[in-house]
């Protein structure tokens, strides 16, 4: 059965005062390597259904991976059942009602199809160009398609299909790394030797690092880094659940300018340099929405419970419900400026340019205070240069006082584990403590 066919079958079994059903379809295969060998290929072809039915505003989320006829009215049945058996939840459970959706286009075939021996070929091209430099290797090359299907007792129906790949690689000298990736819905603009390259570039320049001390430093952030602090940011406090708990950087100061006047942060589910997603997890119709707005905190994201909770309108950012979690942004995109990476190192007398963060953790939610490890590839700039590697750095800053002091943004935007960013030149970061390495 096609997954809108099987979320309508198992739709058919549920009896309650509202119910919902969501099928989500993997084929997945990933190339992994390290040593510059490769070691592992995988494929996942996997469907998972999930049934929520709502009794008397009580709630039941049963689940399974098996789709003939009598798995289906099982997970209906134990759906329902649970349902009774939970308490009363004190706000009205209101399922979406029918929607239009924005069209998108058909995923790209050549990605969908994409063989183990292109990715073998790639991960070739890379090592190739790696071994005369006395490099080593190591990452992943994933590829595949999926759909999602929502259908829900209003008499909704939603579906949409996509596909990806992404090519992740981190190359690596005896006292240096750097890293690199590239992640698109069209696996023909994934190009594996510049995407070697930059790892590459980046694992020599910081050869035999040297130390400075801890301290606070002017500092160049590439995206990678500014993606990083970025999904921080919206994990712990751009959801209104985190507003409603009183957690939420961004609600506690809407209207108030907090950040640089460089800085715009949207939720665009239409943007092609993202995974591109025409509704939520309930099937709610999803559109752009602005969340900073040139420094100014506009709005945090609600799904259909706490829209209801709040009386705010919903604006489409449900994840599934079985995952019990808050509503969260997805296509998070910080929006580009005008400058190059070289034009803001030149700008700096003394700083560092921080490719990227590792094991970063938030200690104080509403004030974005974080911990965290610099890694593949620190550098030391001097008079307008980037002069030597540096060992690695323990950062602990507040996000906010980094953007806050933001002065120029990139004028090219790249996608890095769910976000869009551009790098960024910001007036300081603070080193807490520095390492062997």
């Amino acid at each position: 059965m096609r997954i809108l066919d099987i979320a309508k079958t198992a739709l058919s079994f549920a009896s309650g005062d509202q119910v919902d059903v969501l099928v989500h379809h993997n084929d997945y295969s990933l190339t992994r390597f390290a040593n510059s060998y490769i070691h592992q290929n995988v494929k996942e072809n996997s469907i998972d259904v999930t049934v929520r039915v709502v009794r008397d505003n009580r709630q039941g989320i049963a689940q399974t991976n098996i789709v003939d006829v009598e798995s289906l009215k099982e997970v209906a049945r134990k759906a329902g059942e649970i349902a009774d058996l939970s308490p009363r939840n004190p706000v009205d459970i209101k399922l979406p009602k029918p929607a239009e959706y924005t069209a998108i286009g058909k995923p790209d075939e050549a990605t969908i199809l994409l063989t183990p021996e292109a990715r073998a070929d790639a991960v070739a091209q890379m090592v190739n160009y790696a071994n005369p430099l006395g490099l080593t290797l190591a990452g992943a090359y994933s590829s595949g398609s999926g759909s999602l299907a929502i259908v829900n007792s209003n008499g909704l129906e939603a579906y949409n299909e996509f596909a990806d790949a992404e090519l992740k690689v981190t190359a690596m000298s005896e006292d240096s790394s750097g890293a690199a990736d590239f992640w698109t819905p069209r696996a023909s603009e994934i190009k594996p030797l510049e995407v070697v390259k930059e790892a590459a570039g980046r694992a020599i320049s910081s050869k035999k690092p040297v130390e400075i001390e801890p301290g606070e430093y002017e500092v160049v952030l590439l995206h990678y880094a500014v993606a990083e602090l970025v999904s921080m940011m919206n994990w712990t406090g751009i959801s209104a659940r985190a507003a409603e708990e009183g957690r939420s950087w961004l609600a506690n100061n809407i209207g108030k300018k907090i950040l640089s006047d460089k800085i715009t942060i949207v939720d665009d589910p239409f943007d092609p340099r993202s995974s591109v997603r025409p509704f939520d997890f309930e099937g709610f119709p999803k559109s752009k929405m602005a969340l900073v707005e040139k420094g100014v905190p506009v709005d945090v994201v609600y799904d259909s419970y706490f829209a209801t909770k709040t009386g705010h309108k919903n604006t489409g950012h449900a994840l599934p419900a079985s995952s019990g979690a808050h509503p969260l942004a997805l296509n998070v995109v910080v929006e580009g400026g005008t400058s190059t990476v070289d034009e803001m190192v030149s700008k700096i007398k003394k700083g560092v340019l921080v490719s990227r963060f590792w094991y970063t953790n938030i200690m104080r939610p509403i004030e974005q205070e974080f911990t965290g490890m610099t890694r593949d590839g620190l550098f030391l700039i001097e008079n307008g240069k980037v002069v030597s590697g540096l060992k690695n750095m323990r950062v602990t800053d507040s996000i906010i006082r980094i953007f806050a002091g933001v002065e120029e943004v990139e004028n090219v935007t790249r996608y890095h584990d769910g976000i869009v960013a551009p790098a960024m030149r910001s007036k300081g970061i603070i080193f807490s403590s520095k390492t062997k390495f």
